[in-house]
């Protein structure tokens, strides 16, 4: 339970750490303390709201994720909101109704597992660690409150506890044991010849008329997209920063010592008792008194809290809780911790998290900071303070001005700033500001592409804007057939080929199946080579996983004869195969590791089937209205 009265006591604002959280659920039901009043519906389930603030929060966390593994080339314009929205409106909804499932059964998280859970947490420590401090600047910095926080962790594990319980109820039966093994463990002796298709391309040959014939055919695959010039102007925040003047910033820092007030930083170590059924506030107050009492008779404040704190985390500490400045810990904890002496123990204080004894080991002063110390923050605060209020009215006026204007040159020469111009670029291209989604899809629309019109005045970032207008156009229009006169002939070649190499193990394979030649003959033909394969399993054969693949998934022999098949390689190459024998796997005949292996495979098909039907049946019952 290490600092769970300076976590539930923060007031942070809650946004994402969706990171931090590695279960599925523990996503949803973020909550900002922006909008605690006023907050919007998105759906009701049972009657509880899910609010549009964790939708949209849930919209961003997935759209991140989709354009981080898209990698360099992530497009935003690719992704479809639609779906997204809908995706994470399902999400939210089944989070909502495991938990409420949950609840109504009793099943909850203990606050300590919730605590240890935290502790646990490789972002909230420092060289292998737990640091409170780290624990506040991640939650701060994601905007977190630790009371919602864990509120999230509890849900969490509270789902978990509640599916892994019916899971765990599941067992796997002998009939499914035995079934899995014969496949898994399932070995095939087959002999096979592979007719490439190299020797048929080299054969094929394409004459000018087809080639000229297949362009006009399937011109429409060979169009070179419509692509513009554009002129345009940006406006940049940065480019409006001017360096503060020593007056301003002396100024400013003044102003910042005139509102400075000394203050002072304590060093504290607590003891908490908790109240819980067996123990109510008189109890524990009663034992606080017995506890302090001890230590003025010499026993340590460390050991005693290591013998008796509840706050786990910090009595291995011996009850340190670090430096802090107050607003840390609920009001009457801080004003027991400013009130008391130097290394004397205070009397019982009683929070919502128990009573507690207070100790306070050092206290430190703290000094008014100098200019020196202060000169650059300030200078950075106001520079960019100046910027900002520079590139808003810079953006305002562009707005005016691209407006009511027939080009860019009049607002870019009213403004002070500079037209540029760029190659051509098309909607496909994704280099450059002007590849951004938000300009291709104005510069190509209807409005400026058609009417000639300018742009709006566009956001690129929130310190970056840009207008655009098109200079010159060039609409869709075929490529010429020289430049794909050779992307044709291979393509023709293939085809050639492909359909050459087909008919021919058509015949070979009509003859085998006819009786006409044997597989065995094949091995005396110098045209072909027999591979013979015997007693393989599906991850010892040799034939690569695309052959293996279409291998195993032949029907057996019949008893006196072979099964005999043809198989298209996405190489081109056609293969012919005579599978002659199969030999089911045999559970009794399987390793350890083989078994174990299997169990986990049907434990992990039957669990994802039991919370399926779970999920099911509560979405069933559930009344659940969409905003």
């Amino acid at each position: 339970m290490l600092q769970n009265i300076r976590d539930n006591s923060q007031g942070i604002i809650a946004k994402s750490i969706i990171g931090l959280i590695v279960v599925i659920f523990a996503a949803a039901g973020v909550e900002s303390l922006l909008g605690n009043s006023g907050i919007v519906a998105a759906a009701e389930v049972n009657g509880e709201e899910l609010s549009t603030f964790e939708l949209d929060q849930l919209v961003r966390q997935q759209k991140s994720r989709i354009l981080e593994s898209m990698g360099e080339n992530a497009n935003p314009a690719l992704l479809d909101d639609d779906f997204i929205k809908n995706s994470a409106m399902e999400q939210l909804i089944e989070q909502k109704l495991l938990t409420q499932s949950a609840s109504q059964l009793g099943v909850i998280a203990a606050p300590m597992a919730v605590d240890e859970l935290i502790l646990s947490m490789a972002q909230f420590q420092i060289a292998g660690q737990f640091s409170p401090q780290q624990y506040e600047n991640v939650l701060r910095s994601n905007g977190y409150t630790t009371s919602r926080f864990k509120d999230i962790l509890a849900d969490d594990l509270a789902i978990r506890q509640y599916t892994s319980g019916m899971v765990g109820s599941g067992f796997i039966t002998e009939q499914q044991l035995t079934h899995a093994a014969s496949i898994i463990g399932q070995q095939r002796s087959f002999d096979y010849i592979e007719l490439s298709i190299s020797e048929e391309l080299n054969k094929a040959e394409v004459s000018t008329a087809e080639i000229e014939q297949f362009y006009l055919a399937n011109i429409d695959q060979y169009q070179r997209e419509a692509k513009s010039k554009l002129s345009y102007i940006e406006v940049k925040q940065a480019d409006l920063v001017v360096p503060a003047s020593e007056e301003d910033v002396l100024a400013a820092y003044q102003l910042e010592i005139s509102d400075f007030k000394a203050d002072e930083e304590r060093k504290v170590s607590h003891i908490l008792l908790e109240l819980n059924d067996s123990r109510d506030e008189a109890q524990a107050t009663l034992l606080a008194v017995e506890l302090k009492a001890k230590i003025a008779a010499g026993e340590s404040f460390s050991a005693v809290a290591e013998a008796h704190s509840d706050d786990s985390g910090s009595a291995s500490a011996g009850g340190d809780l670090g430096y802090s400045r107050g607003g840390s810990f609920p009001e009457d904890f801080d004003a027991a911790m400013f009130s008391a002496e130097l290394n004397v123990v205070s009397d019982p204080v009683v929070t919502d998290a128990g009573v507690h004894l207070i100790l306070v080991t050092e206290i430190k002063g703290i000094e008014k900071p100098s200019f020196e110390d202060r000169r650059l923050a300030i200078s950075q605060v106001l520079e960019l303070d100046q910027a900002e209020v520079a590139f808003v009215s810079r953006v305002e006026q562009l707005r005016d001005l691209v407006f009511n204007s027939a080009d860019l040159q009049e607002p870019a020469t009213e403004l002070g700033l500079t037209v540029k111009q760029s190659d051509w670029i098309g909607q496909s291209d994704q280099a450059g500001v002007l590849t951004n989604p938000v300009v291709l899809k104005a510069a190509f629309s209807d409005e400026v592409l058609k009417d000639g019109n300018n742009s709006e005045v566009l956001e690129i970032q929130a310190d970056h804007f840009i207008v655009v207008r098109v200079l010159e156009h060039k609409e869709i229009e075929p490529k010429p057939l020289a430049q794909v006169t050779a992307r044709i002939t291979a393509q023709l070649k293939k085809t050639k080929a492909s359909e050459v190499l087909k008919t021919n193990s058509e015949q070979l394979l009509a003859q085998l199946k006819g009786g006409e030649l044997a597989f065995s003959q094949l091995a005396e033909n110098p045209a072909y080579t027999v591979i013979s394969e015997t007693q393989v399993s599906r991850s010892s054969s040799t034939a690569g996983r695309e052959l293996s693949r279409a291998i195993f998934g032949m029907a057996k022999p019949g008893v006196d004869e072979g099964n005999i098949a043809s198989v298209s390689l996405s190489s081109g190459n056609q293969v012919i195969v005579h599978l002659h024998q199969v030999v089911d796997g045999n559970w009794k005949s399987l390793s350890e590791p083989e078994q174990k292996a299997i169990r986990m495979q049907l434990n992990r098909a039957n669990s994802s089937q039991s919370i399926g039907a779970l999920q099911q049946a509560i979405r069933g019952r559930a009344e659940i209205t969409l905003l």
